[in-house]
């Protein structure tokens, strides 16, 4: 795959049985984890605007963290940001922290990578951050 559809970008979802909802250009997916409440954590994917060799995403807990201040959150999102990769963290305009990555495909690439090392990892150190974040407030 070169180019990639929001629908195939959904099926690869269905490999993981997420349930989610269109919005717009993009997926929602909702997905709860006991160690974090009753909140789910939503993942966001979607494809670039100028065209479908990107691929984004970004998670967000709403709320979560809200007692903390405004440098506590940056100090965690640069400590984050230091030991990691991807996702990047940052804090948004409300407050909520988000993780962000993206994955640009400029040569064929198959549907097992996309799954595998993108949208896998997406989910897996999501879930890190929030649960690594929990301890903190």
């Amino acid at each position: 795959m070169k180019n990639i559809t929001l629908n195939e970008f959904r099926d690869i979802l269905d490999s993981f049985n997420l349930t989610y909802r269109r919005q717009d250009d993009k997926l929602l997916v909702p997905m709860k984890n006991e160690e974090l409440g009753e909140k789910p954590v939503i993942f966001v994917f979607g494809l670039g605007k100028e065209n479908s060799k990107t691929i984004q995403a970004s998670a967000a807990l709403p709320g979560f963290g809200s007692s903390m201040s405004e440098i506590e959150k940056i100090r965690f999102c640069n400590a984050w940001n230091r030991d990691k990769v991807y996702p990047k963290a940052y804090v948004d305009g409300d407050g909520d922290f988000i993780l962000g990555m993206a994955m640009f495909k400029d040569e064929e690439i198959s549907e097992e990578y996309i799954r595998k090392y993108f949208a896998a990892f997406v989910l897996i150190t999501s879930i890190e951050f929030f649960t690594a974040l929990s301890p903190v407030f």
